[in-house]
């Protein structure tokens, strides 16, 4: 004999049943994702990771970018993946190591590429690529467009040639 506990069968499962739908009023708080590709700027530069050099009163080169660094999510280790500028790119974005030659170079760059980026958009925010230096060099404006950026602002669309070093980029 199986004992009865529930006469109500619906009933029963409202209360135990191992489906469960979530409420879609769910309020969520979306954060903002910067990435910033800085190149040949060693950890000494900055303020925030030498607190205690010079007996804790050491600013470093870079204020703003420390302050940043106080409010948001910061790494103390990074690695290098590439030794020219255009190999970083695919391996910050991508997670695409450097190869022979760099990967933006190669016929592999006109595949289907999975990064940060298309990712997010895909949950639906909205992606930014900015580049100081001439659009299309180095091919950053074609991967940050295949990659899954929505736009690209290069030293065209910064529009204010002031501002150009007449070589590296805009500084």
């Amino acid at each position: 004999v199986v004992p009865t506990y529930w006469e109500d069968r619906e009933a029963m499962h409202r209360l135990y049943s191992p489906i469960h739908i979530p409420s879609d009023t769910v309020q969520t708080h979306r954060l903002n994702v910067v990435v910033m590709i800085l190149e040949s700027f060693g950890k000494e530069y900055f303020g925030y990771f030498n607190k205690d050099i010079e007996n804790g009163t050491y600013k470093g080169y870079t204020p703003f970018l420390d302050s940043l660094m106080a409010e948001g999510l910061t790494y103390k280790y990074s690695f290098g993946n590439g030794r020219k500028s255009i190999d970083g790119m695919p391996s910050i974005l991508s997670g695409i190591p450097m190869f022979v030659e760099p990967f933006i170079s190669t016929p592999f760059s006109l595949n289907t590429i999975s990064s940060i980026a298309g990712e997010l958009k895909k949950t639906g925010y909205h992606t930014s690529f900015f580049h100081g230096a001439k659009n299309g060099s180095m091919g950053f404006m074609g991967y940050a467009l295949t990659s899954g950026f929505t736009d690209y602002y290069g030293r065209t669309e910064y529009n204010n040639d002031a501002d150009f070093d007449g070589h590296w980029g805009i500084w």
